[in-house]
């Protein structure tokens, strides 16, 4: 594009085809709008578009799910004398599938003789064929293989077995994928190492084992190496069934074939031993990952130390811990799960002749309070003190922030009170901590007795401490106030964090941040909007046409909604429609609609939603997903059901952000079942789980008590993310 812009500098016209390169690669990137501007200057010179220029658009328009308009781009192509190739056809399939319109690929694809007598080839087929199957529509892609089996210009290949197959093992349909299976060979097709990892993993989900040995035997046989993502699914369904032995036995064959256990296989072995009770050879196994080369996860470390706990050998599970702390891993949720279950362990610890150090008190209590179990941490330490243990003031540190962080502000100030008592000194954690906790419940008195009271005792103040009480002033208007530390804090030598300098530039005059000494920001960049729509006020005055990329700069959201000013923002797009008559688009929209979730107006929310189509303004998958994060927040799950069904009705697959919004929002409520519904789902939409939608999974498996799951699932969670990466690159889209 730069060297697009010197050529018309220099007033060199470019030639055609440099258009048409241009067009894809800025279609390619999803820059449709700039694709589409280069469009115009291809027709403002007098060049006529070509098949190629109609397949570069619609094929950009496809990748950012707008098939609506894809589709009219295609009508038009036809209506101007020009015939779609097979490239073009081959584009329009793919996103009519991706966005569900499978019904529609279909009839683009019968018509393809239509236009200069196009064959239906076996890309297109495959797409479909991968659609129906993700939908769940096993039989219409059955019957649509069978007229690939009928056309005789068409040449099977590997990908439509696989995707049939994979369909089929998902849908419990085994017999039919073993006959696809068989007669894959008399059509010259070779099965590969997916096919046999589908057929694998079908007959593992069913426990039939005779089977599985069978295509795991036949897959060697036909020299077609395994993967470690074969081996963990096999080992895991294995010990799934108590049958470690087996397990070993199908490692040992793998390391034969040249594929080598990783860190989940070896955890899955531990796991499973600790189960049995045979911790022996679950340390064994643990100390012999160093020698192979793998290295301990926090997982690997959890399981052990969980399975020493249950069988009450509690030294070698603290001194397990204590190992795992100094090699630097920070333990995870079914650690401290594990650690919370030990506190009821202490007295049998004792009582077997070992004494628990300060170090283990401490890990326990962290461990209660990070999983709020606060009343268990409260008897923890009061238990610590009646035997005379000598306790620090990092202690008191833990409780104190685990009060606050469950809202119990009141026993936490009860707490620091008793500090003097003990001939304790609270330190800068023990301030920061109280002063950030009052400052939420909007006590700015009490936080700023709390500084005083910290210099009194000899503790100064640092950068943390001005940071959270200025922040808590400027979001509650007390800006006079906020100066005042301001100008206490630079006094120290302390600057403000970003995210202070950001809430000054939103709340102070212009006037205000230059006696600061801010540097002079633009008008929107530094949240003074005023200046900017007075600016923009001058553009209409002068007879000019202002675009799009302005108007999204004035309500931009990190200038207004961010800031708070979501009132402010609809104002001035209500009078902007008016005044200017310019219509928004869909950024502009959801920008809005983002700003009004956070700032939890969901009623007007709905309005500006509704607003949207009157416009003429189609939502996007993002709107839906703020939507859907706002109804959630607030448990309103009708309304939130209600927008999540709109937005599937209307052709817009969810992504993986909007699924992951509802899993933590069913988890955060209890209903771990119908979060993992929601994980069911995606998997069959074809849409990659990430860290972010089993993390809200596990927790939520833990808290209700269900570690065993967890465990699983945590292991599980690595092979996932291996095994769908893999998948999904082979898939057809």
């Amino acid at each position: 594009m730069i060297l697009y812009k010197r050529m018309n500098l220099v007033g060199f016209n470019p030639y055609f085809i440099t258009f048409n390169i241009l067009i894809n690669s800025c279609c390619q990137s999803k820059n449709t709008d700039i694709g589409f501007s280069l469009f115009g200057g291809v027709l403002k010179r007098g060049y006529h578009p070509d098949v190629y220029t109609f397949t570069y658009l619609i094929k950009g328009l496809c990748l950012q799910a707008k098939i609506h308009c894809a589709m009219k781009l295609f009508d038009r192509m036809i209506e101007m004398g020009i015939q779609p190739n097979d490239c073009t056809c081959a584009a329009l399939i793919t996103g009519l599938c991706r966005t569900g319109n499978i019904h529609l690929a279909l009839k683009v694809q019968n018509n393809m003789v239509r236009w200069n007598n196009y064959e239906p080839n076996v890309y297109s087929y495959c797409v479909i064929i991968d659609s129906l199957c993700k939908g769940g529509l096993l039989d219409e892609a059955l019957n649509l293989f069978l007229q690939m089996i009928n056309d005789a210009k068409i040449v099977l290949n590997v990908i439509v077995y696989n995707t049939l197959i994979n369909g089929l093992c998902n849908s419990d349909r085994l017999a039919e994928a073993v006959r696809l299976f068989d007669g894959m060979s008399s059509r010259g097709v070779s099965a590969d190492a997916l096919t046999y990892t589908f057929l694998i993993r079908g007959f593992c989900k069913r426990g039939l084992w005779n089977e599985t040995k069978r295509y795991f035997d036949a897959m060697a046989e036909n020299g077609i190496s395994p993967t470690v993502n074969n081996l963990n699914f096999l080992v895991d369904s294995l010990c799934k069934e108590g049958k470690i032995e087996v397990a070993y036995g199908i490692c040992e064959e793998m390391i034969k074939l040249g594929t080598e256990p990783d860190v989940c296989t070896c955890n899955l072995l531990i796991g499973s031993l600790c189960l049995m009770g045979k911790l022996k050879e679950a340390r064994s196994l643990f100390d012999s990952m160093v020698g192979k080369g793998l290295e301990h996860s926090v997982y690997s470390f959890g399981i052990l130390i969980n399975g020493y706990f249950k069988r009450s050998r509690l030294d070698e599970a603290i001194q397990l811990f204590k190992k795992m702390q100094k090699k630097g891993l920070k333990p995870n949720l079914v650690t401290y799960n594990t650690l919370i279950t030990a506190q009821s362990l202490l007295i049998e610890m004792q009582s077997s002749g070992v004494s628990p150090d300060i170090i283990t008190y401490n890990s326990i209590l962290d461990g209660l309070c990070k999983s709020q179990f606060i009343d268990e941490a409260i008897e923890l330490l009061g238990s610590m003190e009646d035997k005379g243990l000598e306790i620090d003031i990092q202690f008191y540190n833990t409780l104190m922030n685990g009060l606050c962080r469950s809202g119990n502000f009141g026993k936490a100030m009860e707490l620091f009170c008793e500090i003097s008592k003990k001939r304790l000194l609270p330190d800068l954690v023990t301030f920061n901590t109280l002063i950030s906790a009052v400052c939420k419940e909007g006590m700015f008195l009490e936080a700023e007795n709390l500084i005083r009271d910290m210099e009194i005792k000899g503790c100064a103040p640092d950068a943390i401490t001005y940071d959270t009480i200025i922040k808590g002033l400027l979001e509650e208007k007390y800006v006079m106030k906020a100066l005042e530390f301001l100008k206490e804090m630079r006094a120290r030598k302390f600057s403000p964090s970003n995210a202070v300098k950001s809430l000054l530039i939103n709340s102070l005059s212009a006037d205000q941040l230059k006696n600061l000494g801010f540097p002079e920001p633009s008008c929107c960049q530094s949240k003074n909007t005023d200046t900017g729509f007075s600016l923009f006020g001058g553009i209409i005055k002068k007879g000019y046409d202002p675009d799009k990329c302005l108007f999204i700069r004035y309500i931009h959201i990190d200038s207004l909604c961010k800031g708070g000013l979501v009132g402010q923002v609809l104002d001035h797009f209500s009078q902007m429609i008016k005044d200017a008559k310019i219509v928004p688009d869909v950024v502009v929209y959801t920008t809005l609609v983002h700003g009004l979730c956070n700032s939890d107006r969901l009623d007007e929310v709905v309005r500006l939603f509704d607003d949207m189509s009157s416009q003429g303004v189609s939502a996007n998958a993002l709107t839906y997903t703020f939507l859907i994060r706002g109804f959630c927040k607030r448990g309103l799950w009708k309304e939130t059901k209600r927008y999540f069904d709109a937005m599937v009705g209307n052709g817009i697959l969810p992504t993986v952000v909007t699924l992951n919004v509802l899993i933590d929002s069913l988890c955060k409520v209890g209903n771990v079942e119908g979060a993992f519904g929601i994980f069911d789902e995606m998997i069959k939409l074809g849409i990659k789980p990430n860290a972010s939608t089993y993390n809200p999974l596990m927790s939520g498996l833990c808290l209700a008590g269900k570690l065993k799951e967890a465990r699983r699932g945590a292991c599980l969670m690595q092979w996932w993310l291996r095994a769908l990466n893999k998948m999904l690159a082979t898939s057809v889209y």
